[in-house]
């Protein structure tokens, strides 16, 4: 039911498919997977698509979750006084929650994570890819990421009150 939180579908308060949404968009819900915990395994490929992938009929597949719920999952981050930030070529800032958290003007959305648990955070699309920016844009190239975060390192607090926006 992680995924499905993705898509905007799910009532994160049922863990159900929202069906006067699925109505109102003229999605039948046969067309959508089951909900199940991401810790659901399922037996049995379909013969073609076994045959595609190289496995076995019999295989087990587990559901699985979002790359982005289940990071939070696999650095510890699932106690509500622990945040986790990740940040690749985006970024995201996640906390785990026991209910559904969310923002009357949907700043932060929610994910199912299993079990009861919840991911609740904001992200956004810009990250490390600030930095190979810099990199290329403003060191045309020259440094190293090491060098940079050496340099970033030895900056003040605050910075002087720079601030910098990285929706580039």
């Amino acid at each position: 039911s992680s995924i499905a939180a993705g898509t905007g579908l799910l009532n994160i308060h049922t863990r159900q498919w929202d069906r006067p949404l699925l109505d109102a968009l003229g999605v039948d819900p046969q067309w959508l997977s089951p909900i199940v915990e991401p810790t659901f395994v399922h037996t049995g490929l379909l013969p073609d698509i076994a045959a595609q992938v190289g496995l076995c009929e019999y295989t087990k597949v587990v559901w699985g979750s979002s790359d982005g719920t289940l990071s939070s999952l696999g650095v510890g981050a699932v106690e509500p006084d622990v945040m986790a930030l990740m940040v690749g070529t985006s970024a995201a800032v996640r906390v785990t929650v026991k209910h559904p958290v969310l923002h009357p003007e949907e700043q932060v959305w929610c994910y199912y994570l299993g079990q009861g648990h919840y991911v609740s955070g904001g992200a956004t699309s810009n990250g490390g890819n600030v930095l190979k920016w810099f990199r290329d844009e403003v060191q045309c190239g020259t440094s190293s990421f090491a060098d940079l975060s050496e340099l970033a390192s030895q900056a003040p607090p605050g910075c002087d009150g720079l601030l910098f926006l990285p929706y580039l």
